[in-house]
């Protein structure tokens, strides 16, 4: 398959829209929050590594088909992903194709919660938490906490390494 034919390669990479979207994800100082509610395929997975909390629905699921075109994944995925849901399940995903459910990825970890319920309960039911979670926390201070988060991890996703 010749992939210039389906896809743009950009001289300069900050020239290509999808890096500065995910530049715009790693360098975003709020907490970001992440509700995947079906399939979540390429980017829509892989975004997923750089957002702060991430819940799903029962009914979700994660695929990285990136090696059906010969591609690797973008923006450090196939450096994070072994870290966050371990070497052999990310070697499943990204070296062979497979998926991910729901519950699978909540039990390794790049699902925070799940839940039970359908897409309008769930923002609800998420929007109640956090409004009871965030109450008397000053923004400043989240903000500094997320910047220590981010430094912790064996790969720091600060925008200076990555963007």
């Amino acid at each position: 398959m010749d992939l210039k034919n389906g896809f743009k390669f950009y001289d300069d990479v900050q020239d290509n829209p999808v890096y500065r979207f995910m530049c715009s994800i790693v360098e975003c100082p709020k907490v970001l929050i992440a509700l995947v509610n079906g399939p979540a395929i390429g980017i829509g997975a892989t975004l997923l590594l750089h957002v702060d909390l991430v819940f799903a629905l029962r009914s979700a699921y994660f695929w990285i088909p990136f090696i059906r075109a010969g591609i690797v994944p973008e923006f450090a995925s196939s450096k994070v992903l072994p870290e966050v849901i371990g070497h052999a399940a990310a070697a499943k995903m990204i070296l062979l194709g497979q998926q991910l459910t729901a519950e699978e990825a909540f039990q390794r970890g790049l699902v925070g919660e799940l839940l039970d319920c359908e897409q309008n309960l769930a923002v609800a039911k998420i929007a109640q938490t956090l409004r009871e979670s965030l109450e008397g926390i000053p923004h400043a201070g989240s903000v500094r906490v997320k910047g220590i988060l981010l430094c912790s991890t064996v790969l720091p996703r600060t925008p200076q390494l990555l963007c």
